[in-house]
């Protein structure tokens, strides 16, 4: 039998064990997805999620994945002060942890891509973790629009018309 685990979703730091994005998928009633996912996962984020982003993309989720972890540094616009974001760890095809990259107050970028369904395209789900366990507005407005500029136009850009 499973041992369930129940934690409010806001920025609340995940049982032992189990990563942030395990808890939400447990929270969201698919656990045995949870299980098969912490197993291959052996550095998936435990810091607190502070901003959660969902694009959608023409592309199907193969294409989406070769883009972030192979194709990054031909697509990636980095600004002044901001390190290529290394993959930290990728399940093909469906997840990728991006460390270190944004703002010093984000630890960890994670990106799943879920194909919406025949000739649908993918969602591009981003969430990114701190160590705090709430960011204020000023500084969690910035960090979102910067989510915005690579998952939503850079990276939409580069699938779309390379």
């Amino acid at each position: 039998m499973e041992e369930h685990h129940t934690m409010s979703l806001k920025n609340r730091r995940p049982k032992a064990g189990w990563g942030g994005l395990a808890t939400i998928l447990h929270q969201s009633g698919r656990a045995w997805s949870v299980a098969r996912r912490v197993s291959r996962m052996t550095n998936s984020p435990t810091e607190y999620v502070v901003i959660r982003r969902r694009y959608k993309h023409a592309p199907h989720d193969a294409v989406m994945y070769d883009a972030i972890v192979d194709e990054r540094q031909r697509w990636l616009v980095l600004r002044p002060g901001e390190l290529v974001p290394e993959v930290a760890e990728s399940h093909r095809p469906d997840l990728v942890v991006l460390r270190p990259w944004l703002d010093p107050v984000i630890a960890a970028v994670e990106v799943r891509l879920a194909n919406i369904g025949r000739g649908g395209g993918s969602w591009v789900k981003v969430w990114a973790y701190a160590t705090q366990g709430e960011l204020p507005t000023d500084a969690r407005r910035p960090i979102r629009h910067r989510l915005g500029e690579v998952f939503g136009a850079e990276l939409r850009d580069w699938v779309d018309y390379q």
